[in-house]
Parts: structure tokens; sequence; C-alpha cells
């Protein structure tokens, strides 16, 4: 009889646990339900003709309820986007499609990371990681290398941009520019008996040292002519073969 007694008791415990689980499991499964088999997928070698490397990301609803997939997002700068079912019944299976650009990637063996939002009250953000190598040649390296620095100087530049920006209007005023150095001293030239125009107790008295022969000195004729005729009556021009000793030539 005390046998009999144990064996009902053992079975209505069993009973007990048997009607927790299925409860578990009913609730776990109510809602929508987002299930990936693989989170990590190893996608092998990217050759370079491909400029684009896409990563299919199969999955499944094993809830009671519609599961809607809201947003999929990569954190590096080479996710591209995504495409695929946005929307599957209860007990369906959908397909994502991510999109990654291979020219912002380097050489080798690489790991990206891409996030899967959904309406699954479990599982907001699911982390899928996708693992590929990149095949390049040297000269193709070399390329990836150089547009990397040309970004980084644009990246500094705009920064330099924003500083000057926040730093307010540069300042306009022109600088201060020397001014030429003008000789103006007076040499004492004596005139003698050397042919001259204009009048012959004139307080100003312009010696000029020139040949008559001279295509340069000819230049200056005009601006004389100018100088006698505005001053008829203060200005007497001396010409003068060559001029010797310290007196600078200028003719």
């Amino acid at each position: 009889m005390r046998i009999i007694q144990v064996v009902v008791m053992f079975m209505f415990c069993l009973a007990i646990s048997f009607e927790a689980i299925a409860s578990d499991v009913a609730e776990v499964k109510s809602g929508p339900v987002l299930f990936i088999a693989e989170t990590e997928l190893e996608l092998g070698e990217v050759s370079s003709e491909d400029d684009m490397i896409v990563a299919e990301i199969p999955f499944s609803n094993s809830g009671s309820e519609l599961l809607k997939i809201e947003k999929v997002h990569g954190p590096c700068s080479c996710f591209m986007g995504w495409d695929g079912d946005e929307e599957v019944e209860a007990g369906a299976k959908g397909k994502i499609a991510v999109f990654f650009d291979r020219k912002e990637i380097p050489a080798g063996h690489v790991t990206r990371e891409v996030h899967i939002y959904s309406n699954d009250p479990q599982k907001k953000d699911t982390l899928i990681r996708l693992s590929f190598t990149i095949v390049r040649s040297s000269v193709e390296e070399e390329l990836w290398q150089l547009r990397q620095e040309i970004a980084g100087m644009r990246q500094e530049i705009r920064g330099l941009r924003s500083d000057l920006k926040q730093a307010g209007p540069a300042d306009t005023a022109q600088p201060s520019v020397a001014k030429p150095v003008v000789d103006t001293t007076v040499y004492d030239i004596p005139v003698g008996s050397s042919p001259f125009k204009g009048p012959a107790d004139a307080k100003v008295t312009i010696v000029e040292s020139t040949d008559f022969q001279c295509p340069f000195c000819i230049r200056e004729n005009p601006t004389l002519t100018q100088i006698l005729q505005e001053y008829p009556d203060t200005v007497k021009l001396v010409y003068k073969k060559e001029l010797k000793g310290s007196v600078p030539f200028y003719g």
C-alpha cells in the first residue's frame, strides 16, 4: 500500500512538472520570435572582381505573431545597407541581405558586425558577425592605402575649417609694406660750359649724363621736355656727355 502511494505521488509531481514546462514553452513562443540558426558566418574569399560584398542571413519566425524587421545597421563605414523580408508571418521563414563596400575594407581576413532590430520582445537587437578575406594585388593595395590617406587628409581639413569657423572672422587688415628707399642725395656737379636749355639763372638745375646714340637715354627725353615746359622759368637742363668720379650714372 505504501509503494502505491509513493508511485501515485511521483506521477502527480511529474504531471505538475510537465505542465510547468509546457507553460514555459507556450510563454516563450507567444508573440513574435526571431530565430537565427547561425549568428557567426564565414563568407570565404572575396576576389578583386567583387566591388560589393553581399551576405545573406536566413531567419525564421518561431513565435505566434507577425515578426517585423525594423532596422539593420552596420557600425562600420563600409556598410552600404540591407534588403530583404521586413515582415514574416508566424512559423514562416525569411532572408536578409547585407551589403559592404569592398573598397573601404583593408586586405586580409576581417570581421564585420551588423545589428538586426526587430519587434521580438526578447531580442530587440540581434548581433551578427560576418568574416571574410579581402584579396588584392600589390598595386590595388597601394591604391587603397593612398585613398585612405586622402580620406584622412580630408577629415583633417574639415576639422581645420570647423576650428576656423569657431575662432571667428580672420583679421582682414593688410600687412604694412616697407616703402622703398629713395636716394635724395644732392650732388655738386660743375656745369662749366656744357650746353643747356632754360634760363641761365634757374633755381633748379638738372644735369643729364647722356649719350645721344643710346636708345635707353632717349626714353627719358619726353619726361625732361615736359618738366621744361611746365617750369620754363625755374628749371635748367644741362647736358653732359660723361660724368666721372663718384657721381652715379643715371642716363
